[in-house]
């Protein structure tokens, strides 16, 4: 390749080496044995966008249907789908689990973003599952001030834009990652009957994230007499009513699932009542004020937000989530 590629660099020259062997390959394979290739950290020497080139070839392309690959980057898991994963660590000893990881029919078109959010995970040792942006500005803006280290640490926040908790959930899981999930306590109103009964959604999302018999999901429909003007104070009270009341849903926290006692917005207005307070002066009512345009709003809410309101934060029983990311509980 010298003479050919006098100016190339390893990683060019990888490349070119893969494309070579495809083309052997397929030209003297006569006797149409199975080949299977042995690839020892393909990345080195490959910048990002050659990387993630190098996993659709390995994953999309008919040569490559068995090979075994050891890789410390997420990158060359992009395109992964059919693929069992196996997770090496060592603390005491080695330790390897497995998982045999395949993309669902319903997440086939967003392969790509499935794989993207999750392969940075996978080298972590304690995930939190978050659903959207403004949950992880506001965590990161409280680990910057309590843990800033919580990545080195082996902590990693995931968000999965909106609420595609199960893939994720189950393939951390099964290769041995702690997995902490936090979610809004969300209720559904139905159209099947007469109006004004629920479907308790954020519940069974939870629930669903479980094997065994005794996680059962929450069958038939709830009951809320509103009236036009009282329709969110009626929900919300019955939310935080039955947050104390279900014991499954205490029995959840063992699980490392946190549901919300209402939302994402009420469980802070429950934290740092009086930093709300304070900020909600010029702002209106805080509450309802974040839950439009979220995410920026709650840039805004971090801006404001000082150490000791972090902290307070931090050790509120509704952000437990948090103390299991950093291993502090």
């Amino acid at each position: 390749t010298k003479k050919l590629y006098p100016t190339s660099g390893d990683g060019r020259k990888k490349i070119l080496a893969y494309s070579l062997l495809n083309h052997i390959t397929e030209e003297f394979n006569t006797n149409k044995t199975i080949p299977i290739f042995l690839i020892e950290e393909p990345e080195n020497s490959l910048h990002r966008s050659m990387q993630i080139a190098l996993s659709k070839q390995l994953f999309n392309q008919e040569i490559y249907r068995y090979f075994v690959m050891s890789t410390h980057s997420s990158e060359m898991l992009y395109e992964m789908d059919k693929a069992t994963l196996i997770r090496l660590c060592n603390e005491d000893r080695t330790i390897a689990k497995s998982f045999l990881y395949k993309v669902g029919e319903e997440f086939s078109k967003i392969k790509r973003e499935l794989n993207e959010s999750l392969t940075t995970a996978l080298f972590a040792d304690r995930v939190l599952l978050i659903e959207g942006p403004s949950e992880k500005v506001l965590f990161e803006k409280i680990l910057q001030e309590i843990q800033p280290n919580y990545e080195l640490e082996g902590g990693y926040i995931l968000q999965v834009d909106g609420i595609k908790f199960k893939p994720y959930y189950k393939t951390l899981i099964n290769l041995g990652i702690n997995c902490i999930v936090k979610t809004d306590n969300d209720l559904k109103e139905t159209t099947k009957n007469s109006s004004k009964q629920f479907e308790y959604i954020g519940y069974n999302r939870c629930v669903g994230l479980l094997d065994g018999n005794e996680w059962k999901k929450w069958e038939g429909y709830i009951e809320i007499d509103y009236s036009s003007s009282d329709r969110e104070d009626k929900i919300k009270a019955w939310k935080k009513s039955n947050f104390n009341q279900i014991q499954k849903i205490q029995q959840l926290r063992n699980k490392n699932i946190y549901l919300s006692k209402v939302d994402l917005e009420n469980d802070l207005n429950e934290a740092i009542p009086e930093t709300l307070e304070l900020w909600r002066n010029t702002n209106h009512d805080a509450v309802p004020y974040l839950q439009k345009q979220k995410l920026m709003r709650m840039i805004k809410l971090c801006d404001f937000l000082k150490e000791e309101d972090c902290q307070q934060i931090y050790n509120h029983s509704l952000f437990e989530c948090l103390k299991k990311l950093t291993g502090d509980f």
